[in-house]
């Protein structure tokens, strides 16, 4: 259909940084977008408001819609997290990340993201217990032991905090 193709030759345009094109091409995508499905709608509506026609408001309020209407739509949530963070709403950033994390567990990345943001407000033993958790689950990965040393360093345990470093180093 045409809004398939203006989809198309929005982001090529966007990747071209041709942005006269791509919002054009986005006008024109928004007179055929009731010929894609709803959710599709929804993100496009969204990608609109927060690109095109800059509405941070509306463009939070059609993502909330997003993720109410469709309960495990992962891109609806990490639009949600972007949004969140974006406007400094660390509560619900970390609300939407641990959806997320229901969602999808395999992602293991939202642990440490849960746990930076626990770390960020100041909640240093829910953020160890999220490295902790990272790092239990992922031996073979040297993030969250880095981490687990930069938190360790916060507290002054110095030398716990070299022995995560090192184990760090040595992943890499």
């Amino acid at each position: 259909t045409f809004a398939y193709a203006y989809m198309r030759y929005y982001w090529t345009s966007i990747f071209n940084n041709r942005t006269d094109d791509a919002n054009q091409a986005f006008q024109h995508l928004m007179k055929y977008l009731y010929r894609v499905p709803e959710r599709t709608q929804l993100s496009l509506k969204v990608t609109y408001y927060f690109f095109v026609e800059p509405d941070p408001e509306m463009a939070l309020e059609l993502t909330e819609k997003w993720a109410e209407l469709y309960p495990e739509d992962v891109d609806a949530y990490l639009r949600l997290t972007h949004l969140y963070m974006l406007r400094h709403e660390k509560a619900k950033e970390l609300e939407a990340y641990k959806t997320l994390l229901n969602i999808d567990p395999g992602q293991h990345d939202y642990i440490l993201k849960i746990g930076e943001l626990y770390k960020n407000q100041g909640d240093f033993k829910v953020a160890l217990e999220h490295y902790q958790l990272y790092a239990d689950k992922y031996p073979d990965h040297a993030k969250s032991f880095m981490e687990l040393g930069g938190l360790h360093m916060t507290f002054g345990k110095y030398e716990k905090a070299r022995s995560y470093y090192r184990k760090a180093l040595q992943l890499e």
